[in-house]
């Protein structure tokens, strides 16, 4: 008897994986998701010319498909998932029970460049090895200021400063599709000065925007511009050389958005080879750049970076802590400032 599978698909439409092929998913930030689509094409038609079993990935078919990380959360067996699979967000590597079934198990391998390994800060690279984490590039979160808006200052000097009433109604923050973009950031402030400092940053909050509205509003007269807008570096890199704008350096450093790569254990050396090439090479390097991320290589190890605690990311489900912590930020802001 056959058992027919129903395909699993993708918001848009596109199949999630495809039967027989190497199947990639890869997930970057919006801003790069055009030059990913170019680099990451070119590389799996030169591939599947010369390869009897080929590539698979939908990002380049919908850039990010919607609905991917709900597709890999629900998998019931490490055969439904992609065999490489690149990830900006931590929702499904960090989510129970995907991150016990698959990544405690060593079903999925988190793989970094064995020299990038020995360049990681001990703390990253502990991090790595106890959580099964693969480090491919770190972007950051920016705090951007409107030199228009305080030219003098003062300016906040470390995150903690967010939360300082003086900065009352003076900040604004990147969200998308009715989400807070920094959930890393909360998380942060929660773990460095307790459940309370969340909602002193939401006091603080103007406006939770998409990125594209606050560059939009820098310099202008658009009545809902603040004087210091957080955003990933991605988008940050975007901002025109002619608006009023300069990014703080914080004392603890920017705020790491690491970007991870998996590969299941069982996946021969051959199959992964020519796949690790490109993502380890110069044409995904140049599509990272774009966007202000880096290889372990490119970043200055010397300067200070700031990141939630590890293991606590690890010990619960992050999608639960995320809405729980999500949900009280929300309810903390200013009237009308959730505009995305």
């Amino acid at each position: 008897m056959t058992t027919i599978t129903a395909i699993r698909r993708t918001g848009c439409g596109t199949p999630f994986r495809q039967p027989g092929a190497l199947n990639l998913h890869v997930a970057v930030p919006c801003p790069l998701k055009v030059r990913l689509q170019a680099a990451l094409g070119a590389f799996i038609d030169d591939y599947n010319r010369r390869h009897s079993q080929p590539i698979y990935c939908p990002s380049i078919l919908d850039g990010e498909p919607h609905g991917i990380d709900e597709l890999m959360q629900r998998s019931q067996h490490i055969d439904e998932l992609p065999e490489i699979w690149v990830s900006i967000g931590l929702h499904t590597a960090f989510s129970q029970p995907f991150k016990q079934r698959f990544l405690d198990s060593g079903l999925y391998q988190g793989v970094t460049h064995p020299d990038a390994l020995r360049q990681l800060p001990a703390e990253l690279r502990r991090a790595a090895e106890r959580h099964n984490l693969g480090f491919l590039a770190f972007g950051f979160w920016q705090l951007v200021c409107d030199l228009s808006l305080c030219p003098q200052g003062p300016y906040p000097r470390q995150w903690a400063d967010l939360l300082d009433p003086a900065f009352h109604q003076q900040i604004a923050m990147h969200g998308c599709d009715g989400h807070i973009g920094g959930m890393t950031l909360l998380q942060l402030i929660r773990d460095q000065h307790g459940d309370d400092a969340v909602l002193a940053l939401a006091h603080n909050l103007a406006a939770v925007r998409h990125f594209s509205q606050l560059i939009k509003g820098l310099g202008s007269a658009d009545p809902r511009r603040v004087a210091f807008n957080l955003m990933p570096g991605a988008a940050a890199n975007q901002i025109p050389s002619h608006k009023p704008a300069a990014l703080i350096e914080l004392q603890e450093g920017p705020l790491l958005s690491p970007l991870l790569l998996f590969i299941k254990a069982d996946l021969p050396v051959a199959q992964r080879e020519a796949v690790l090439e490109f993502l380890w090479g110069d044409a995904f390097r140049s599509v990272l750049q774009a966007g202000d991320f880096h290889f372990v290589d490119q970043m200055d190890w010397q300067r200070r970076y700031s990141f939630p605690d590890w293991d606590r990311l690890a010990a619960s489900d992050y999608n639960a802590q995320s809405e729980a912590l999500g949900a009280r930020f929300i309810a903390a802001l200013p009237p009308g400032a959730m505009t995305v």
